[in-house]
């Protein structure tokens, strides 16, 4: 498993594998409402590009506040 290998490179300790399982489960939850929501917002609008606008305009804040950045952000700022 590819969880497996990185997971000791990043720092992240899988508890067993029902803390591995429970983490993929997760995951898969996680990909399935997203794929949900950008299946409702294609069904409604007709442009293609005001879709990717709309799905920008979901995935970036999301993409920021899940704290992709946080490691980053402290060496940039000094703390």
């Amino acid at each position: 498993m590819a969880i497996r290998i990185v997971a000791p490179l990043i720092e992240f300790e899988v508890k067993g594998f029902s803390g591995l399982l429970s983490s993929l489960v997760f995951m898969v939850l996680i990909s399935a409402t997203f794929v949900g929501i950008d299946l409702r917002f294609a069904s409604k609008t007709d442009d293609m590009h005001g879709f990717r606008l709309i799905t920008g305009l979901i995935a970036f804040p999301v993409f920021l506040l899940s704290g992709a950045f946080q490691d980053l952000f402290a060496e940039v700022i000094g703390c």
